[in-house]
């Protein structure tokens, strides 16, 4: 005979989300929550799993603004060549009859 209830292999996760939780110390807790669906004593329950993920966030953070900028610094040294080409044309142009 077949149980009703799943066996522990087939469970699955069905939810998982980041939160960013501050703590009373006004410190900053990045954690992964994870829910897995299980019945116990014929009810329907659910065992969360937290991971502390703070250092890989502040990690993915720090590569964003890394990322930013290496694009401003791009962008503004493009910008410096652009006003020095821009000017000694001008000049040129000013000393040439």
């Amino acid at each position: 005979m077949q149980s009703k209830y799943p066996t522990r292999t087939s469970y699955t996760f069905i939810s998982s989300y980041e939160e960013k939780l501050r703590l009373r110390n006004g410190e900053i807790l990045w954690v992964e929550l994870k829910a897995i669906p299980y019945y116990q004593l014929g009810e329907d329950a659910a065992l969360i799993i937290i991971y502390d993920i703070s250092e890989r966030k502040r990690r993915e953070i720090l590569e964003e603004n890394l990322q930013r900028q290496k694009k401003l610094l791009e962008e503004s040294e493009e910008y410096a060549m652009m006003k020095t080409e821009y000017f000694n044309n001008l000049t040129h142009e000013l000393r040439t009859p």
